[in-house]
């Protein structure tokens, strides 16, 4: 089977990785070698992300983020699959390594493309099986090989995912992005404290509120909209202005006809008074 998906180092502070996290690597994995991985693993930020990757303490799915390129395996790929199901392999990062032990069974993912124009989640996906020993590390052909592990003790493991659906519209880094300000409902998401994280943990509002923003206009689109809004409505001022003018140019002209016929009555009375007196005398 082809390498693909993992494409993530293991995580740095957000003042460091946020926007970096779409870094375009070669076309091996970043989170490969396993030596070079294990060596960027930040304690602390390792602990944290750990910790937030437990599975859900009310018994119900717990959530999460799966980047892949979408040149490498996409979306369309997964679904091209026999039912519409794959293996995650080539995590080479310890940390994102305890976040795939943390899935379990019918738990649920963000489907991400990374390293895209743009790059954002395009659909949901859940774990059809838990974390089992990723075969590419046995393999010495294959990128993700990883010599000190041994099928007695493997060293990196891998989960199955499944489709449930596309996203009805793409939802890009930059629209995440907007709600991820202090305060912000995305103000904590792994995304972009653990930028180049592979795998990450999602909570149950950041999950409600990354696909609530499905049902809402593209930012661009709605900016569309508002442009043509204001230029429409700017057209319609300019088109009552015009005629708010004519009404009063026709109103003027009306009173200057008025002006002109009071005076020419004016002066023909003054006229035939001038006859009557004349012929008077």
């Amino acid at each position: 089977m082809a390498p693909r998906r993992a494409r993530a180092a293991a995580a740095a502070p957000a003042a460091a990785t946020e926007g970096v996290e779409e870094q375009k690597p070669s076309a091996v994995a970043s989170e490969r070698p396993a030596k070079r991985a294990k060596a960027q693993d930040g304690g602390a930020a390792a602990a944290a992300a750990h910790a937030a990757a437990e599975p859900s303490p009310s018994g119900g799915p717990s959530y999460w983020l799966m980047k892949s390129e979408p040149d490498v395996f996409s979306i369309d790929d997964l679904a091209a699959k026999p039912d519409q199901t794959e293996h995650w392999d080539g995590v080479r990062s310890h940390q994102a390594k305890k976040v795939l032990q943390a899935m379990r069974l019918g738990d649920k993912a963000l489907f991400y493309h990374s390293n895209a124009k743009p790059p954002g989640v395009v659909g949901i996906v859940e774990i059809a099986r838990e974390a089992y020993p990723d075969h590419t590390q046995f393999d010495p052909a294959s990128e993700y090989y990883d010599a000190r592990a041994s099928r007695d003790s493997p060293t990196w493991v891998m989960v199955d995912c499944r489709l449930v659906r596309k996203l009805d519209r793409q939802i890009s880094l930059e629209e995440l992005k907007s709600h991820a300000g202090a305060g912000g409902p995305l103000a904590s998401m792994a995304l972009f404290k653990y930028g180049r994280l592979s795998v990450q943990p999602v909570t149950a509002a950041e999950w409600e509120f990354v696909l609530g923003l499905e049902g809402q206009p593209a930012p661009a689109a709605a900016a569309k909209g508002k442009a043509a809004a204001a230029k429409g409505k700017a057209a319609a001022e300019d088109a009552d202005g015009a005629e708010q003018g004519g009404d009063e140019a026709a109103a003027e002209g009306r009173v200057a006809a008025k002006g002109r016929g009071r005076k020419a009555g004016g002066g023909g009375t003054k006229s035939s008074s001038k006859g009557s007196e004349k012929g008077g005398s």
